[in-house]
């Protein structure tokens, strides 16, 4: 305990918590643009479906997201798919901002992109 005193201890695991949550967001926003925008060749029986194959599952499920909203000309998904670069974009400023030690930028970026 003399090591960690508790406060810095608790601002490590938050900022930690933080870090790791803009990782895992990224990459899972990574993936979900990559299905979305490269339709028709990322649904089942395209040549990049061995890419993406666990959001057919989803695409099944919400007839918007898989190929049916494709073939529908519904734009909804692929305006998605643009924020969710953004917020990767957003995502990657805040993890030079946090790697170079500039907190407060970081927290303002990490904030943000939670809102998006």
């Amino acid at each position: 305990e003399a090591f960690f005193p508790q406060r810095k201890f608790h601002s490590f695991c938050k900022e930690m918590g933080v870090f790791l949550w803009g990782v895992f967001s990224s990459w899972l926003g990574t993936g979900d643009a990559s299905y979305i925008l490269s339709r028709p060749h990322s649904v089942k029986d395209g040549s990049l479906f061995w890419l993406v194959s666990p959001y057919d599952l989803y695409g099944q499920i919400d007839k918007g997201y898989g190929i049916g909203g494709y073939e529908r000309d519904d734009g909804f998904g692929g305006a998605q798919s643009y924020m969710n670069l953004v917020e990767i974009g957003i995502t990657l400023f805040y993890f030079a901002a946090y790697l170079r030690r500039n907190h407060s930028r970081a927290g303002l970026l990490a904030f943000t992109v939670s809102l998006m």
